[in-house]
């Protein structure tokens, strides 16, 4: 939050009264007005070049834009890369002989909510593995095409499940209807008991086959991936708030313990993601001369939100 009233005064006078910003990049021009900006490029522009009527606006308010864009920027990259490495991870194991092993799928039941946790050592012992050693990873399981539950690691989360089937779930639709990697929607984990989101990949009996004998599951646990982020590479002062592909609030700074999945904040245009464009940062001055950057991170098929606030 801005809190000099001799440099917020001509910024906001800026901002509110149409006065234009031209933002220079190496391909791009876009025109600044009213209480929003838009960057954009794959680079946070090295120059603005202001308008006449723009001359109050101080060079520190500036750079102070460029400085908070580009680590927004970092944000979203350095999340987006935490994903791919564990989904490259998952779709490496997914081809072991271990994880395409479903000879104990005639243990399934629900009395166990899959297989009980002496079967199929070799795929549970793939998926311990996965879980040690990351620790955004709250649990991996295997389900068959249908949607029932295999086994889960750790087991203890297995058992506890409140059903067998989670063929409802988005991650489910999602990679049965693509038969590609998908990522998910948020959602709240029936076994992390917090808000997730699941990368779901099929797997086949062998490479030379197409016959899908069920799915490689691994549950991301949203909050402490987001906050140990946030708590590296943002400032105390500032708030974090990311949204996903529908919409939903993934991670709210201010709200580590949630209870419920929430629609996005207001500021997010009632969460609509498509006007945030590839590419392009947007840039809001909130109630109380707050300012809110946002910047898209691009998962896949689906684009979410991270916004800094402060």
């Amino acid at each position: 939050m801005y809190k000099d009233s001799e440099i917020i005064r001509p910024f906001l006078l800026v901002l509110f009264l149409t006065t234009f910003i031209y933002i220079s990049c190496t391909d791009t021009m876009r025109n600044i007005t009213g209480d929003l900006i838009e960057i954009g490029g794959s680079e946070i522009p090295n120059d603005l070049i202001v308008s006449q009527n723009a001359e109050g606006l101080k060079n520190s308010i500036i750079q102070d834009l460029q400085n908070r864009t580009k680590q927004t920027m970092v944000l979203a990259d350095v999340f987006a890369t935490r994903i791919d490495e564990i989904t490259s991870l998952l779709e490496t194991t997914s081809s072991y002989p271990a994880v395409r092993n479903i000879s104990y799928a005639h243990l399934v039941s629900n009395e166990f909510m899959g297989i009980p946790e002496s079967s199929d050592i070799e795929k549970r012992n793939v998926a311990k593995y996965l879980t040690k050693n990351e620790s955004i990873l709250g649990g991996v399981y295997f389900t068959l095409p249908n949607g029932d539950v295999y086994l889960g690691e750790p087991y203890s989360a297995q058992e506890q499940l409140p059903r067998i089937n989670f063929a409802d779930r988005d991650w489910y639709k999602g990679v049965s209807k693509t038969n590609e990697t998908y990522i998910s929607s948020v959602f709240f984990s029936a076994s992390t008991r917090a808000p997730a989101t699941a990368i779901a990949l099929p797997v086949y009996q062998d490479d030379s086959s197409n016959e899908l004998i069920g799915y490689w599951v691994g549950i991301i646990n949203i909050g402490p991936l987001w906050k140990n982020i946030k708590d590296v590479y943002l400032p105390g002062a500032q708030e974090l708030n990311v949204i996903d592909h529908e919409g939903t609030e993934m991670f709210n700074s201010g709200k580590y313990n949630y209870t419920e999945i929430q629609s996005a904040p207001s500021f997010y245009e009632n969460g609509n993601v498509t006007m945030i464009y590839k590419d392009s940062a947007t840039i809001r001055i909130l109630e109380g001369n707050v300012v809110a950057i946002s910047y898209p991170i691009h998962i896949r098929s689906h684009v979410w939100t991270v916004t800094t606030i402060g």
